[in-house]
Parts: structure tokens; sequence; C-alpha cells
């Protein structure tokens, strides 16, 4: 997965082992109770983020 995304444009980050998204296309966050967040794109996908990617996350969008 890494050879994938080192391919792809800088907007694009995994969210978890198996899924990419493109961070300029999230509609908004949702927090979770047990320290995940739901990520809501602007299709209305659901994407769940792996904790070990939120850091990643928050840096992109600047939080």
């Amino acid at each position: 997965m890494a050879h994938v995304i080192d391919q792809l444009p800088g907007e694009f980050i995994e969210a978890s082992r198996g899924t990419v998204i493109n961070y300029q296309k999230i509609d908004h966050l949702e927090l979770l109770g047990n320290g995940k967040i739901d990520v809501l794109m602007t299709n209305q996908q659901r994407v769940q983020m792996s904790r070990r990617k939120i850091k990643n996350l928050k840096e992109k969008l600047g939080i």
C-alpha cells in the first residue's frame, strides 16, 4: 500500500490499512467515544480513521 500512496498526489492520505482518501474532499469529522474519528466525505461516504493515522490527518488539515 505504501508504494501506491507514494505514487498518488499529495492530497491523498492513508486512512487505514486498505483505505486511501483525498483529504480535500472531507465534508466533516465525527469524534467517536472510543478515541477514533469517522471521516464523512463530500460524496456521503463514511470512513473510519485508524488511530495510527489520525496524527497525519491533523497535520494535513492544520489542526
